[in-house]
């Protein structure tokens, strides 16, 4: 899917996901290129929520990332070092031992120790040397743009991390934090076991109360909706 694809998505789901794409009381056809209103061919977002949240989920995947995410050590900084810096400073060392190259030699530095203090953009000898009034470095030619030093700031404030490396946002997500066996809550109303025991519990914080248990012939709809759908 195409990124205007997905804005086509979008668009039509926030402002009325009840018609089809384009609706003007007649069939039309979708920049996705199927018939959206036609259940003949298929294609039924209002008879196929599946599809619908299929399109959806792909949409936001066509979206570009908005916000939180961590500067690009590859994609961002790279380019920099390279079109500016690597003249003076290439794998071989250069000027002061120094190899702009990678994370890796950022961090071992040179003569006058590490380039870069991960965290601490103000500490870092880099930043000193790149930015400010009367820049020193690149001695040859126009210092580097606002843009280009802000760049390198976030990059070192986020902790200069490298490719694969995780970020701080990505080690407060559930998934990396480590396994804790959690105090189960006193037995609630109906609860069978641990996981019910947690149901009552959040029910009861915000005032709640269980619904009815449900009886055998709702237990078989519900069973034969998951198994058919809608």
């Amino acid at each position: 899917m195409r990124p205007s694809d997905g804005a086509i998505v979008q668009e039509w789901a926030a402002k009325d996901s009840r018609r089809p794409l384009g609706y003007n009381g007649s069939a039309v056809k979708s920049g996705l290129g199927i018939r959206l209103d036609d259940p003949s061919q298929g294609h039924s977002l209002r008879r196929t929520p599946l599809r619908l949240g299929l399109l959806l989920s792909v949409a936001a995947l066509a979206a570009p990332a908005v916000g939180g995410a961590a500067t690009d050590f590859a994609q961002d900084i790279l380019p920099i070092l390279e079109a500016r810096c690597q003249t003076c400073h290439p794998a071989s060392g250069g000027q002061a031992n120094l190899a702009l190259v990678s994370r890796e030699s950022i961090l071992v530095g040179g003569k006058s120790g590490p380039a870069i203090n991960p965290g601490n953009p103000d500490s870092s000898l880099l930043m000193s040397k790149v930015s400010g009034s009367k820049p020193l470095m690149p001695p040859v030619g126009d210092p580097l743009s606002a843009d280009q030093v802000d760049i390198l700031r976030a990059w070192i404030a986020e902790g200069a991390l490298g490719d694969g490396d995780q970020t701080s946002l990505d080690r407060t997500w559930w998934s990396f934090r480590p396994l804790v066996q959690p105090p189960v809550p006193e037995s609630g109303d109906r609860a069978a076991n641990e996981i019910d025991r947690f149901v009552a519990a959040r029910l009861a914080e915000h005032g709640l109360k269980p619904s009815p248990a449900a009886d055998r012939s709702t237990l078989i709809r519900r069973l034969t909706f998951d198994l058919h759908g809608l």
